[in-house]
């Protein structure tokens, strides 16, 4: 029988073990938005360092509004950041999650696939 603070430290696994799970799903779920945009807008930020919203949706030729909602999902499950210029830019964890797609699918994710 596990004692009150095994329970605890248990319990705190098991939480951030779920928390995650949730994170990657609400990622993966903003990617696949508008036909993958966010899979794209990822990728072009990958390739292009930083960019704003008005050039990103230019170069993917993507509405505007479709792409500031899918970028506010991605910054807030940590895919991306805003820097201090209002521009976007891709995190760690985005190229991470770049680099696993590419990896498990057995192929080369661009902006324009």
């Amino acid at each position: 029988m596990l004692g009150e603070s095994e329970t605890k430290a248990k319990t705190a696994e098991i939480e951030a073990n779920l928390a995650e799970a949730n994170s990657n799903r609400q990622v993966l779920a903003a990617l696949m938005l508008h036909d993958w945009l966010g899979l794209q807008l990822l990728s072009c930020l990958r390739a292009s360092g930083r960019m704003r919203l008005s050039d990103l949706a230019s170069k993917l030729r993507a509405k505007p509004d479709d792409s500031a909602g899918i970028l506010a999902q991605l910054a807030q499950g940590g895919v991306l950041r805003v820097e201090d210029d209002g521009s976007f830019a891709c995190t760690q964890r985005g190229l991470d999650i770049l680099r696993n797609l590419e990896s498990n699918a057995g192929v080369s994710i661009s902006a324009e696939s």
